[in-house]
């Protein structure tokens, strides 16, 4: 005999239950066809046959499932692989950008410590030369000091000669004038 949807529905129950079903189901399948227990038969039969394709359902399920599941391992594995390049890439170009940067900021840093020399140099240099330039105007300044009492005293030492030449000059400009008053009074006397 060839296995049928009740056998497949009855496996892994015991042999008394499998006979009790068959034993129902005959029962129900006799009568009129429009009947209650034929109805319930045909229902059961369909639900029977229904359950009896789960099994290979649920393994033709298990082998789709498995097969989605290899699809999307591969394309994961895709994906991975070309986000990990991507990755690498783009690792690689930051790396680039970083060792370009780095250099640049050496380079930077290289001339700015050159500059920063040269100018502390400049600075010394212009610091000198003002504290030159600050020794050189005390000394002008003490200089011009110098000079200006020299000067002063000078000017002092004129004015008073200024005064006796003056007083001198006025002296003289009177004895002169007195000796012309006597020589034409004594003109006139005469």
């Amino acid at each position: 005999m060839n296995d049928t949807d009740f056998d497949a529905l009855c496996e892994g129950a015991s042999p008394v239950e499998a006979k009790r079903l068959r034993k129902l189901l005959a029962e129900w399948c006799d009568g009129d066809e429009h009947s209650f227990p034929v109805q319930l038969a045909l229902i059961t039969r369909a639900q029977w046959h229904a359950a009896a394709k789960v099994p290979r359902l649920v393994n033709e399920s298990c082998g789709l499932l498995e097969r989605k599941f290899s699809e999307y391992r591969q394309q994961t594995a895709t994906l991975v692989k070309g986000f990990a390049d991507t990755a690498d890439t783009k690792n690689k170009a930051l790396a680039t950008i970083v060792a370009t940067h780095s250099e640049a900021t050496r380079k930077a840093v290289s001339d700015m410590r050159g500059q920063l020399l040269n100018t502390e140099a400049t600075a010394r240099h212009i610091q000198n030369e003002l504290e030159q330039g600050a020794l050189a105007w005390k000394q002008a300044k003490a200089d011009f000091e110098d000079e200006r009492k020299k000067l002063e005293a000078t000017r002092k030492q004129l004015e008073s000669r200024l005064n006796w030449r003056d007083w001198l000059w006025f002296a003289l400009a009177l004895i002169g004038l007195i000796g012309i008053g006597i020589v034409i009074g004594m003109r006139i006397a005469r």
